[in-house]
């Protein structure tokens, strides 16, 4: 069986890599920024964990975003 991803969590990897982007963070600079450990940022993007709610705030602060416009 094929585990698909959640179109929420899909939409949430590519937010989050959107404003990277607009920011030219990479992902060790978004973990250095946010304070959330650099791995955890890598698993959160490539899908492979979901991420905690405090996680979110910490990096829609990094990114300078309200969280709701993660989501």
């Amino acid at each position: 069986m094929v585990n698909k991803m959640p179109k929420i969590q899909q939409s949430l990897i590519t937010r989050i890599n959107q404003e990277k982007g607009k920011k030219s963070y990479s992902n060790y600079k978004l973990a250095a920024v946010s304070g959330v450990a650099e791995s955890t940022v890598g698993r959160v993007l490539k899908g492979e964990v979901l991420p905690t709610i405090s996680t979110l705030i910490k990096l829609a602060d990094a990114l300078q975003i309200d969280l709701k416009d993660l989501l």
